[in-house]
């Protein structure tokens, strides 16, 4: 692709602000997103342990991505006993699910794609495993006689992923109030989500305040709430658009970083990603240059 046609792709990209524009751009990456997941799943490269749940994590980004634009497109909302038929777009939910797609992707990132070694890597792996397997023992009255047995076998593999976790050489290095929590109900992740967005290639400054906001929603927390009685979520309101807009902006930038992580890790992936067009390999390019330091 010669200079001058990518500056005329990179041009075009940049008229895109208006919604449906925003929805079309973000549905061709999200399409990508699967079908190179899919390629992985198709190639079978030697992956080390864990590494199975980078397909499962990236299919719940795909799946919330897809669900963020869908939630973008005017809903009708219907009244009990009425004919009116009011449209809007909700972007409550559409904020909810941004800030789940940033955490996911923290969450991959964190495991698998930060640049710490192999070692520190397996360690954070075997800290969120176990922590998923105790948290899910908590559930051991209130199932049946045969998820019964499966949590009496995992409860055994606790104990041996713990052995492991404590022969590792970032065991030392553990604080108190961590190991207090690793004994009691699980240590997922050794850093808050303030601090992984600090820490993550993603650029904080873009993305500390839009998360912060969004969390605001999920926890119904006053301030959501008085933005809420103050907005308007009708599907015309400029305000509401352009706060839908962001988050597909925010989910495009995401996906876009994602790829280029999923096809540098998987060196197979170089010929597939070969065949897609020059135009959205720039775009994917531009967004993912934007989101990250």
């Amino acid at each position: 692709m010669n200079p001058r046609d990518k500056i005329s792709i990179l041009f075009n990209e940049a008229k895109k602000v208006k919604l449906q524009d925003l929805q079309k751009s973000l549905n061709e990456i999200i399409i990508l997103q699967g079908f190179l997941i899919q390629k992985v799943y198709e190639l079978k490269p030697k992956l080390r342990e864990g590494e199975v749940y980078i397909e499962t994590l990236i299919t719940k980004l795909i799946f919330a991505s897809k669900s963020v634009l869908r939630l973008s497109t005017p809903q009708d909302l219907e009244i009990y006993n009425s004919k009116d038929n009011i449209e809007i777009i909700d972007t409550p939910s559409i904020f909810i699910l941004t800030r789940s797609i940033i955490e996911t992707f923290l969450t991959l990132e964190y495991l698998f794609f930060d640049t710490v070694n192999d070692l520190e890597k397996d360690f954070r792996f075997k800290l969120w495993r176990v922590s998923g397997f105790m948290s899910r023992q908590a559930f051991a009255d209130k199932v049946s006689e045969t998820h019964l047995e499966k949590l009496k076998r995992e409860e055994q593999l606790i104990e041996e992923i713990k052995k492991e976790i404590k022969s590792s050489a970032f065991y030392p290095t553990l604080k108190s109030n961590d190991l207090w929590k690793l004994d009691k109900f699980g240590l997922p992740r050794l850093k808050s989500w303030g601090n992984l967005l600090e820490s993550s290639r993603l650029k904080s400054e873009m993305f500390q305040k839009i998360y912060s906001l969004y969390s605001n929603y999920a926890h119904s927390e006053y301030l959501a709430m008085m933005q809420l009685n103050e907005g308007n979520l009708n599907k015309g309101n400029l305000n509401n658009i352009s706060n839908s807009e962001t988050a597909l902006l925010f989910t495009q930038m995401i996906n876009s970083v994602t790829i280029l992580l999923l096809k540098e890790r998987f060196v197979e992936l170089e010929e597939e990603y070969g065949t897609i067009t020059d135009d959205l390999k720039v775009r994917i390019e531009l967004w993912s240059g934007i989101a990250t330091k």
